[in-house]
């Protein structure tokens, strides 16, 4: 049942491993990408995916 959850509820969800990689970003995420953006995020770092707050997002992480 959390699977469904997180996969489908109407609030972007994005996992990430201690490296900053995405594991997982949830469908409503994906589809918010900007169109430059591949939707297939996982495996990407987070630099990659978020550039613009990719530091504040690592600042808030520690």
């Amino acid at each position: 049942m959390f699977n469904e959850l997180q996969r489908y509820i109407p609030v972007g969800i994005c996992v990430l491993d201690q490296a900053h990689t995405v594991v997982f970003a949830n469908e409503f995420l994906k589809n918010r990408l900007p169109d430059n953006t591949p939707k297939n995020i996982e495996g990407m770092s987070i630099d990659e995916v978020f550039p613009e707050a990719a530091k504040i997002i690592k600042r808030k992480l520690k």
